[in-house]
């Protein structure tokens, strides 16, 4: 048993022997008659006594619950670490019962009435409620669904933690008692240390309240304490710890909508610190600032991409790029190949995404972002890489990129636009292809970039067929069934209104062949 564990199992050692003793005196019971009646042996009554005096730490569970069941002592009572597997099981149960007359509303949005809707957002604090439709309320509830489901693992985390920390500080004390000043420096340095963690999980637990509660910006402020707290025992945890908030804020973002701008600045802020010296090891400090190039830079890429397609200014997603481009080239000095094909990927979704927003840059920008993507490519073994089907279905947007809006559409037309749109489809059926059936995001996206290319006409000019458009619903169609609404509201809210145009399509007989 390691030095740091054994304060810890000699208490739970002392307390079961305590219970055992007890139990079995109640009773009226000798060792030699305890003995007899768990293993059929009265000479196993030497045994017994080094269970009940605590000489034994490490007793097995099996023969823990056999003498439970003998002496009548609840499973509840005994210290976790002897629980046998049917009583960890029962014990698990009963927490996650606690939460299960919630949680399983949450789950089953689909078939639950209006009252209990308006209960449920009234419990997440969702504004006029009472007012709200009941497909309305499904949506908002939706969007809490997932950080209620982070917020309670938070919880469960820190309750298990809690014994352990008291276990450390009683045989911190027992040490030093014994004037044993080294090992009581290396649990105290482990109490400090787990103090700070816990300390840090409750702060985090704290800010995806707020979250859950719409308070971004005190979401914000308790991420920043959080991190500022291992400043004075370990300054590279105040980095990495930063990251992990950014990256936090950000999902949040996502999913919401809302949290980029805090993102934003935490990133910002973590940047300055590592600049003033906060971090002193050298691949550490690239890594953590590379990823936070690449979140500043996706950051841009979303703001940009809730933009009117008629903004002109394009400085965001600018800005990006060059964020992006920093952090490809961070990744290639670190040799960090994965990293490497991420902020590539991302790097070309961006090119993409200012070439459909600045008609100049279309042919240069799609160019490279076609040969970024081919060289990513080329670097997979497998297909079957969620990155590499990312990098498909990039190549294929890549492929297809025209500006959005109609004038700047028909000063670019090359008119080639339907071949390109077929090797597109390829790339996005080669992406579909690959993906994996139980990545049920990854598996919507595919679906929805189908449906786009099936649907969405090359130019103004052209005329769809109409076989192919209800081919794009068909996709769409199998979008919606891969994804609950509960949980990924924003991407039924794209179905919707993509199946809404495609209708409209269909209904327009100067834009249909009837084909």
């Amino acid at each position: 048993m390691e030095d740091e564990d054994w304060g810890a199992a000699q208490v739970d050692a002392n307390k079961l022997g305590k219970l055992l003793k007890t139990s079995r005196k109640r009773h009226g019971w000798s060792l030699a008659a305890v003995a007899a009646g768990v293993w059929g042996k009265s000479d196993r009554g030497g045994d017994l006594s080094k269970y009940e005096n605590g000489k034994v730490p490490n007793i097995k569970s099996s023969t823990v619950k056999l003498l439970c069941k003998h002496l009548e002592i609840k499973g509840r009572d005994i210290p976790p670490r002897y629980h046998w597997p049917e009583l960890r099981n029962e014990v698990a149960a009963k927490q996650k019962s606690k939460f299960e007359p919630i949680a399983g509303s949450l789950e089953q949005l689909g078939d639950t009435d209006l009252p209990e809707l308006i209960y449920i957002g009234a419990k997440f604090s969702i504004s006029n409620a009472q007012e709200l439709s009941a497909e309305l309320l499904r949506v908002e509830i939706g969007k809490r669904v997932e950080d209620y489901k982070a917020l309670r693992g938070l919880l469960d985390n820190i309750d298990e933690r809690i014994p352990s920390l008291g276990n450390m500080k009683k045989a911190a004390k027992d040490a030093f008692e014994n004037l044993d000043f080294h090992r009581v420096e290396r649990l105290l340095a482990q109490v400090h240390s787990t103090e700070l963690e816990i300390s840090a999980e409750t702060a985090e637990f704290r800010a995806s309240n707020a979250l859950l509660m719409g308070r971004v910006e005190a979401a914000l402020e308790i991420f920043k304490a959080a991190a500022a707290s291992f400043a004075a025992t370990d300054p590279e945890e105040t980095s990495r710890r930063r990251l992990r908030y950014v990256e936090k804020l950000y999902k949040h973002a996502e999913r919401t909508g809302i949290g980029y701008d805090q993102a934003d600045e935490l990133a910002r802020l973590s940047l300055l610190a590592i600049e003033n010296g906060e971090l002193i090891v050298d691949n550490e400090k690239k890594s953590i600032v590379a990823s936070i190039q690449n979140l500043l830079g996706s950051l841009g890429f979303q703001k940009t991409l809730a933009l009117d397609d008629d903004t002109v200014d394009i400085s965001l997603i600018e800005k990006s790029i060059e964020l992006y481009r920093s952090a490809q080239e961070s990744r290639i000095g670190l040799g960090d190949i994965a990293s490497w094909r991420s902020c590539t990927i991302n790097l070309a979704q961006a090119l993409v995404l200012r070439a459909t927003r600045n008609a100049s840059s279309l042919r240069e920008d799609r160019e490279e972002a076609v040969i970024l993507l081919e060289d990513v490519l080329s670097e997979f073994d497998d297909n079957n890489d969620p990155e590499w089907v990312r990098a498909k279905r990039c190549l294929a947007s890549a492929i297809d990129a025209r500006p959005t809006r109609a004038i700047s559409q028909m000063a670019t037309m090359s008119g080639n636009e339907m071949e390109q749109r077929k090797i597109a489809r390829e790339h996005a059926l080669q992406a579909l292809e690959y993906t994996e059936k139980d990545d049920s995001y990854s598996l919507a996206l595919s679906y929805l970039q189908l449906s786009n290319l099936y649907i969405d006409p090359p130019t103004p000019f052209h005329l769809v067929k109409k076989t192919e458009v209800e081919l794009g619903l068909n996709y769409l169609e199998q979008a919606a069934k891969t994804v609950s609404a509960t949980e990924y509201p924003r991407i039924h809210e794209v179905i919707r209104i993509n199946r809404r145009g495609a209708k409209m399509l269909l209904n327009n007989p100067k834009r249909i062949r009837n084909l």
